[in-house]
């Protein structure tokens, strides 16, 4: 694994994690509605993940994935904010 996106619907935080030090960087990306968000890893597989508290009305579907440099975009994962 090279590294996961999360979203938190608490606040409507959401992270991408890089777990691994190989040189590839890894994004979060969020939609709903029309809008659209995403977040880089920028200290690679370092302690700590990027991070973006959005503003998403409470009860609104989202959609959610991890794209990794290189290697593409992983399936959206259904939420809840």
């Amino acid at each position: 694994m090279y590294g996961y996106a999360a979203f938190k619907p608490d606040g409507e935080h959401l992270y991408a994690c890089d777990t691994r030090a190989d040189g590839r960087s890894v994004k979060a990306e969020i939609r709903w509605g029309t809008k659209k968000a995403s977040v880089t890893d920028s200290n690679g597989a370092k302690a700590g993940c990027g991070h973006k508290n959005l503003s998403i009305a409470e009860g609104t579907r989202v959609q959610f994935r991890v794209v990794v440099e290189g290697i593409g975009a992983y399936p959206w994962v259904n939420a809840t904010a």
